[in-house]
């Protein structure tokens, strides 16, 4: 039996346990308890509740004690006319576009917006801009008894125009209260959003992977998956006289906040948590425009939103109930891991590729590099008795072999597709089509054309599956699935989905399809692992792309030390997106595009070891244009601290998987944020560049070029700085000596996480 069929065996034993706890816990029923009156609607779970008041319209939020989570704002200042712009040109608020707040507001007019539909930016979101007038609720004409919740119909300041309501318990997350708002009659509706109550203590964390910060509060953004996003480097002193918001994390093209893997999804410190599930762009103002309130709106005439009692991790848990979490995967994954590139450009032939692995495997085999798998890209131009032979090479030393595909189809020069699978599948129609039932193509980010593959044609999937079941017959133990931004808005799927419907689905679709493939496989091969894979983009839904993945990896951050898209990018993006149930970070050890920045330096590598030793996983991808940076290119110094830093992550891989089952059966993420680990303490939650691995290991590493010490906030308690075991008293921050040999980390007193 194969090392994953155990693992089931553990996660099972850890979810019986968390739900054992739930029912002793007295865990809600999927109905609510409705009243009602001639004032009120009350809609309540065990753990919360949600009043309508008859008169105003008004909606707010209580826990089970009748304390008060969230409130709407009150009906003030519309009808407004409105023109907005909004996603902002190349991320910039050059003019400013202010939001109007009100209950249920939702606009009337018309929008237009472009998007990148060429390059390396291809479905990203270019610039919006909408005109008309916003109404908002006043008041309720009709409420009565709906499935396991109430349906309220709400007057609105627009005559002839009604909006019917929807609240009751949400069916992934019983103890929360899910809303689902419509406009009737819908022409001519661009928006529907909510607006509610805020103060100067709220701080609003997650929203996926976002690398600005850990608290979004003073931002206005969008959810939008997108792709290539860099940091302005030496352009930054232009970023800042053009516009002051987005500061040094400005990325471009899309602005601070731009993410290949967001998240419709919060958790509050009021305390509360908060899930918007719509397909197409959700807008955030997180008390940017207006300090007491903040907003939330989807395109179209739809919203629907759930409102999670508990703090911290427990509102985490209702929210990734709903959008999914990332399975437990094969322990050889969480091991340290090579990548051989190509080389983009044309700098890698398949001779010359085929050489690199190759000397690759050699010097594995000389070195003994203490490595779990080895990833090759371009196997498919390799000669198949060649990969069959690396693949044995390495499986005698222990090594898994791990492949790649991607969401699209090009003859380009990235080597990791056989040639002729482009024209197969244009000829075969596997590709997404426009309206008319032209296939769409675009140049890619390797300078050819190529075409988005359309999963939700059954012909697709099925070409689809012989490819992942090519590579696994091959002996392989997985793949990296890249790419995924690409949809834009002409596109029309095989089940008649619009492309502006689809960006934001289409990584969960791919991702879902893919996992289906691997799990089939997987019944047929009891003897093998159940195949890894690991993804790029991706987005929240019910469920999200996190209910089919083992792993993400960050996208392809920049070889230097910005905050923006570099190292310290890096911690914010893993802690943000664990939130929302995708908490199986991977980071490119080293830092990957290097088109306006140098190659990794040395001292970049051996931090970013560092920094990766205590997350999940443990994997060198480095170098787009100058090529890969092996551990050893170094020299044998830089090359032994990596082996360190690996050792390290060794030593932590059982603490994490331990960490990971529990939190897959809705315990807390295995990595934490500190502003969750201590959500009484303020100076905890201003702590970005930290986290906690479990309850008692805080790890603090060093992100800045040169330093050699670092300063850090420990949360109340005693702390032991390891290995050499000095005590320091929590609740303040601490300056502790960090040499380039050194990873800082600490754990409790009288505590051995690691065993």
């Amino acid at each position: 039996m194969g090392e994953a069929r155990g693992r089931r065996a553990c996660i099972a034993t850890a979810m019986c346990a968390w739900v054992l706890a739930a029912l002793v816990s007295g865990a809600p029923a999927a109905r609510a308890d409705v009243s009602i009156g001639p004032d009120r609607v009350v809609v309540r779970t065990p753990s919360m509740s949600a009043t309508v008041v008859r008169a105003t319209g008004h909606l707010s939020f209580a826990d089970a004690s009748g304390a008060p989570l969230l409130a709407q704002v009150p009906l003030r200042g519309v009808p407004r006319r409105l023109t907005g712009v909004d996603p902002k040109l190349l991320g910039f608020e050059a003019l400013k576009d202010r939001g109007v707040y009100a209950p249920f507001a939702y606009e009337v007019g018309s929008s237009r917006r472009s998007q990148f539909t060429t390059g390396i930016w291809s479905g990203n979101l270019l610039l919006g801009v909408r005109t008309g007038v916003v109404h908002g609720a006043r008041s309720v004409i009709e409420a009565g008894a709906a499935g396991d919740g109430v349906r309220v119909v709400l007057a609105t300041t627009e005559p002839g125009r009604r909006l019917e309501v929807l609240i009751g318990p949400d069916p992934a997350s019983p103890a929360a209260l899910r809303v689902q708002a419509a406009v009737t009659p819908r022409d001519r509706v661009i928006a529907l959003g909510d607006s509610f109550v805020s103060g100067d203590d709220e701080r609003f964390f997650g929203f996926g992977g976002r690398h600005n910060a850990l608290s979004q509060r003073g931002r206005t953004f969008n959810t939008w998956v997108e792709a290539q996003n860099y940091g302005a480097g030496a352009l930054q002193p232009l970023v800042d006289a053009i516009d002051r918001q987005n500061g040094p994390a400005y990325l471009f093209p899309n602005g601070a906040n731009a993410a290949y893997y967001p998240q419709s999804l919060f958790v509050s410190s009021r305390p509360y948590g908060f899930f918007a599930d719509n397909d197409d762009v959700v807008r955030w103002r997180m008390a940017s425009d207006r300090p007491d309130a903040w907003q939330v709106s989807a395109e179209g005439s739809r919203l629907d939103y759930t409102v999670a009692p508990g703090r911290g991790a427990a509102a985490a848990a209702h929210l990734s109930a709903i959008n999914g979490r990332h399975r437990l995967p094969p322990a050889w994954a969480q091991g340290a891991m090579l990548s051989r590139t190509v080389r983009i450009f044309g700098q890698d032939t398949p001779a010359s590729y085929e050489r690199r692995v190759l000397a690759d495997v050699a010097e594995i085999e000389r070195r003994n590099v203490p490595i779990t798998s080895y990833k090759f890209e371009g196997f498919a131009v390799m000669p198949r008795s060649v990969v069959l032979d690396v693949i044995r090479r390495l499986r005698a030393r222990g090594v898994r072999s791990v492949l790649y595909l991607r969401a699209f189809t090009s003859k380009d020069n990235a080597l990791t597709e056989s040639l002729d699978a482009y024209a197969e599948a244009l000829r075969e129609g596997y590709v997404v089509n426009d309206a008319s039932g032209r296939p769409v193509t675009w140049t890619t980010p390797f300078g050819a054309r190529g075409a988005l593959l359309d999963f939700t044609n059954p012909r697709t999937v099925a070409w689809w599956e012989g490819r992942v079941r090519d590579l696994l017959d091959l002996g392989a133990d997985g793949f990296m699935l890249d790419f995924g931004e690409q949809v834009i808005d002409r596109m029309r799927f095989h089940d008649g989905t619009p492309g502006a419907k689809m960006h934001n689905r289409y990584p969960a679709l791919m991702h879902r399809v893919t996992r289906e493939i691997a799990d089939r496989w997987s019944a047929e091969h009891p003897d093998r692992d159940v195949p890894f894979f690991f993804t790029r983009a991706g987005s929240s839904g019910r469920p999200g792309a996190a209910a089919h993945e083992m792993a993400n990896f960050a996208g392809d951050g920049s070889t230097d030390w910005h905050i923006a898209s570099g190292l310290p990018a890096q911690t914010t993006d893993m802690l943000n997106r664990a939130v929302g149930g995708a908490w199986g970070f991977s980071t490119d050890i080293g830092g990957y595009a290097d088109y306006v920045t140098t190659s990794t330096s040395s001292e970049l590598f051996v931090r970013w070891s560092q920094w990766a030793a205590f997350t999940p996983y443990f994997r060198v991808h480095n170098s787009s244009r100058g090529g890969l940076r092996m551990p050893w290119f170094y020299g044998d110094r830089v090359y032994g601290l990596w082996r360190d830093a690996a050792a390290l992550h060794a030593r932590a891989v059982p603490l994490i998987r331990r960490l990971w089952a529990e939190a897959e059966a809705g315990g807390p993420p295995p990595l934490r944020p500190l502003w969750m680990a201590a959500p009484d303490d303020p100076q905890a939650a201003g702590e970005q560049q930290a986290w906690m691995l479990g309850d008692d290991l805080l790890v603090a590493p060093v992100v800045t070029k040169g330093a050699r010490t670092r300063t850090v906030y420990l949360p109340e308690g005693c702390w032991q700085l390891q290995p050499d075991g000095a005590s320091y008293e929590g609740g303040r921050r601490v300056t502790v000596a960090a040499p380039l040999e050194r990873l800082p980390w600490f754990v409790r007193c009288a505590t051995n996480p690691l065993g």
